[in-house]
């Protein structure tokens, strides 16, 4: 066979090779530059921040409440309302203007990391928000202005909707409707492992909580709570037990509370009836306002929306990263004149201190009835 460089002469195919050469290492170091580039990019979107760990990796509270995530999910935006699924892998929250814009988001914890926020599958054209994982993870109960049908303008007070789990991912957006949905603003919905459905229904100024049972695939007539719960002030953004055991909700401006809207708890009797409801405290509760508390699916930690400044600190535990710094900017500048609502959590031990005064009142009782 013959060889076409062999007639060339000598220093000519040497520079021929050489240049070839060079080229296929240029070349070589660009596809390199180019994959890695891809790489970097794909874990930049895919992860945000690159967090790892139940919780957004987030350090464990205590007794004490504490900012829940701050630069990811709590911001200098307006938050409100959060749910997990069971496993913890999901998280769904509402993000909001005041009065006139909420919309869906969800977080996904895939291959060891978290992924930015995303607009949830079902949100994004309506106003929609106050999303609630169904215990079973299999169902989200949330709220919206969108129109019963795509023929019809978008209604001016809230519903309750549904969507259910399937293979492809989340259903359609289903009205609960009649007896649960009405003329006034039906929202805040919650759970229990039965299936009974708490939520608040307001209008003009005035604001109850309500209990609606599920029966035989149905939702019966909602009934207003005892005045154990509810009174003559606003009471809203209900959390129930799955067990049905107690119930944690919001009340503005109550003669005992600390702000303008408070967190209370009251625990379920024996009897079916209710313990009367009693503000959380000065740790959970502050001159502004408090509201949309939940349970972790583990039972571990209780979340709630505060509009509580994160406090200015001189200095912090350990030196702060360049992400940390902006984490910190982020949640210290609120920029909303009463403050902006973040996530907080804590340790829902919390709640046994409570549970105690109960049972101890309860012994006491059932000791007076004796002697009687």
């Amino acid at each position: 066979m013959v060889n076409p460089l062999e007639h060339l002469p000598g220093n000519v195919m040497m520079k021929k090779i050489f240049n070839i050469i060079i080229f296929l290492l240029v070349a070589l170091f660009l596809l390199l530059l180019l994959n890695n580039c891809k790489q970097q990019n794909k874990k930049t979107t895919e992860a945000y921040p690159l967090v790892e760990g139940e919780y957004i990796g987030q350090e464990k509270p205590g007794l004490t409440p504490d900012l829940f995530a701050p630069g990811i999910l709590s911001t200098r935006h307006y938050e409100n309302s959060i749910t997990f699924s069971p496993n913890g892998k999901e998280i769904y929250f509402a993000i909001a203007a005041p009065r006139n814009f909420f919309v869906i988001l969800f977080m996904k914890h895939e291959n060891n990391r978290w992924k930015k926020p995303q607009v949830a599958p079902f949100s994004g054209k309506y106003k929609d928000g106050f999303p609630f994982f169904a215990p079973g993870g299999k169902r989200i109960y949330f709220c919206s202005c969108r129109p019963l049908s795509n023929t019809k303008e978008h209604k001016k007070d809230w519903d309750i909707w549904v969507v259910d789990k399937t293979n492809p991912g989340w259903s359609e957006p289903q009205n609960l409707g009649f007896p649960v949905n009405s003329d006034s603003n039906d929202k805040s919905p919650t759970v229990t492992g039965d299936g009974t459905l708490y939520f608040s229904r307001s209008k003009k100024g005035s604001a109850d909580i309500y209990r609606s049972k599920f029966v035989n695939g149905k939702y019966m007539q909602p009934e207003k709570l005892s005045d154990s719960i509810n009174s003559p002030c606003y009471e809203t953004h209900p959390y129930i037990a799955p067990d049905e055991s107690y119930i944690i909700f919001s009340s503005y401006e109550r003669p005992d509370g600390f702000g303008k809207a408070d967190i209370y708890i009251s625990f379920r009797k024996e009897d079916g009836s209710w313990t009367r409801s009693e503000n959380m405290g000065k740790k959970m509760n502050t001159r502004t306002h408090e509201n949309c508390a939940i349970i972790s699916p583990d039972g571990k930690f209780l979340f709630f929306c505060s509009y509580r400044r994160t406090p200015y600190k001189t200095y912090w535990k350990k030196t702060l990263t360049y992400d940390e710094v902006l984490a910190k900017i982020e949640t210290l500048d609120n920029y909303y004149p009463d403050g902006c609502p973040n996530f907080y959590w804590v340790d829902s031990k919390i709640i046994e201190q409570f549970k105690t005064t109960y049972v101890e009142q309860e012994k006491k009782n059932k000791r007076k009835e004796e002697i009687e």
